[in-house]
C-alpha cells in the first residue's frame, strides 16, 4: 500500500490488455440473444461480439451456443399431389431473425424423402428424391442461407432416394438407396479435386432407407428395405390381414459398415432384434462414438390400432465390443415420427405424434415432443417444447441438426 502523499505508478499496458481479456471472459457468458444490444453500445464491443476472437473465446470457455435446425419434407395428398406448403426448415432453439439473420422457412426444392450430411465447415447437404430430381443443395449454417459452393457438384450422379449421405474424411459420399421402388446397391464419393463423382465399391446387401451414421473413417449402414436375395437376416414380405398396406415390405436387420480407408465393406454383428419385433429403423445419432438407432414397429406389420400401442424402442452399437445392447424405449408410441442428434453434448430427440398412419399426409399441426438421454440416470428425461406446436414444420420429418449460433 502506498504511503500518504506518494504517487501510484502508471498501470503498465499489459495490464490494460489483461484488464480487457478479462471484459472479454465475462461478455462471453452473455447469452447470443443479447450480443446485437450489446453491440450497439459502443464500436468497440461492436467490433468485439461480430470478430472471430471472440466466437473462439465463447467456444474455448465452453460458451458456445447451439441451435437445432430441423428440415421437412413437402406434404402430399393420397392421389401424390401437393398440398399447402407449409413451413420445411425452422430452428427449434433460437429465433434466427433476433440474431440478424433472413428467416429459412422453405427449401428452395420440392425435396421428399431426402436424406443430409453436415460438413466440418458447418455446411448442411441436402440430396434424394422420391420425386426424381437429382439437384444437391447447400445450406450454410453460419450465415442461414441457402447457398452454391463451386467445389461441390450442383446434383447427385443417379436419381435416387433413400440413400445414405455422409461425410467420410472430408469426402461426400452416397451410397444404397434406390430409384423406381428398386434398391441399388450403388455407392459414390465427390473427388473434390477432380470435380467429378467416382465409384465406391457396391453395398453387400442391397438397402434404402437405413440407419445410419459414420464413426471414425467409417460407415455403419443399419437395417433398411430390403428386396435383394435372400438371407437370414431379411423378414417381412408377408400378407398382414388389418394393415394398411396389406403385404408388408422386406427388410433386413444386417450391420453394413464401410471403411473409407482402405475402401472396402464388412458385416457386422446383425441387429436381431428388428426382426424379431418386427421394427424398422427411422433414424441414428452417433454419441460418445456409439451408433443410436431408434426404431418403431414396420408401418404394414399390424393393424393401425396396433400400431399405435407399440413402443419406440431405441438400440446401441458399440464398436469396441462390436455388440448392441438395448435402452429404454422412448415414452412414445410407433406412430410418431423423430429425429435425433447430438445437441450441446446431448442426445437429444424430437418428434411429433401423428394418429394418421401415414404421417406426411397430416395437414393439421401436430402435437410435438422433446427427450434427452440421461447417461448417468440410464433414463429418457422430457424437456420443454422447444417452439409452439403450430410452429413446426408440417412435413414429414427428415433431418435434425445441431450447428453453432453466432450473430450477423
Amino acid at each position: 500500500m502506498a504511503a500518504s502523499g506518494e504517487t501510484l505508478p502508471a498501470a503498465p499496458s499489459d495490464s490494460l490488455m489483461r484488464l480487457g481479456s478479462v471484459r472479454d471472459v465475462v461478455l462471453a457468458r452473455v447469452p447470443i440473444e443479447a450480443h446485437r444490444a450489446l453491440a450497439q453500445t459502443c464500436k468497440a464491443l461492436r467490433r468485439l461480439v461480430y470478430s472471430d476472437d471472440f466466437a473462439k473465446l465463447r467456444k474455448t470457455l465452453g460458451f458456445e451456443e447451439y441451435g437445432l435446425l430441423l428440415l421437412a419434407g413437402r406434404i402430399y395428398e393420397d392421389g401424390g399431389a401437393m398440398v399447402e406448403r407449409g413451413k420445411q426448415f425452422v430452428c427449434l432453439t433460437h429465433n434466427l431473425e433476433s440474431l440478424g439473420f433472413a428467416a429459412q422457412t422453405d427449401c428452395p426444392l420440392d425435396l421428399d424423402e431426402f436424406t443430409t450430411a453436415l460438413s466440418t465447415e458447418g455446411r448442411l447437404f441436402v440430396c434424394g428424391d422420391a420425386n426424381h430430381d437429382r439437384k444437391l443443395l447447400i445450406y450454410d449454417t453460419r450465415k442461414h442461407e441457402w447457398v452454391r459452393d463451386p467445389r461441390y457438384p450442383a446434383s447427385i450422379p443417379v436419381v435416387m432416394y433413400g440413400q445414405c449421405t455422409a461425410f467420410l474424411d472430408n469426402t461426400l459420399v452416397v451410397v444404397a438407396g434406390g430409384t423406381n421402388a428398386v434398391g441399388r446397391p450403388w455407392g459414390f464419393s465427390w473427388d473434390e479435386q477432380l470435380r467429378m463423382w467416382q465409384s465406391l465399391p457396391p453395398v453387400p446387401t442391397v438397402v434404402a432407407h437405413a440407419s445410419y451414421g459414420v464413426i471414425g473413417s467409417c460407415l455403419f449402414v443399419v437395417g433398411g428395405y430390403s428386396r435383394g436375395g435372400a438371407h437370414a437376416e431379411q423378414y417381412g414380405g408377408v400378407m398382414v390381414p388389418g394393415a394398411t398396406m396389406g403385404r408388408m415390405s422386406s427388410y433386413t436387420a444386417r450391420l453394413q459398415i464401410f471403411d473409407m480407408t482402405t475402401r472396402t465393406w464388412s458385416l457386422g454383428p446383425p441387429l436381431d432384434a428388428l426382426k424379431d419385433r418386427m421394427e424398422e429403423p427411422t433414424t441414428a445419432a452417433v454419441f460418445h462414438r456409439r451408433l443410436y438407432v431408434f426404431c418403431q414397429r414396420a408401418m404394414d406389420s399390424c393393424p393401425d390400432a396396433e400400431l399405435c400401442a407399440q413402443p419406440y424402442h431405441v438400440y446401441c452399437f458399440d464398436p469396441n465390443s462390436n455388440s448392441w445392447s438395448e435402452l429404454p424405449a422412448l415414452p412414445v408410441g410407433s406412430h410418431s415420427e423423430l429425429a435425433a442428434c447430438v445437441h450441446d453434448g446431448r442426445l437429444v430427440v424430437a418428434g411429433t405424434v401423428n394418429y394418421d398412419p401415414e404421417p406426411f399426409h397430416e395437414i393439421n399441426p401436430p402435437a410435438t415432443y422433446h427427450y434427452e438421454w440421461d447417461d448417468g440416470a440410464e433414463m429418457w428425461k422430457e424437456r420443454p417444447l422447444l417452439i409452439d406446436d403450430g410452429a413446426w414444420p408440417r412435413g414429414k420429418l427428415g433431418s435434425l441438426v445441431s450447428v453453432p449460433l453466432r450473430i450477423r
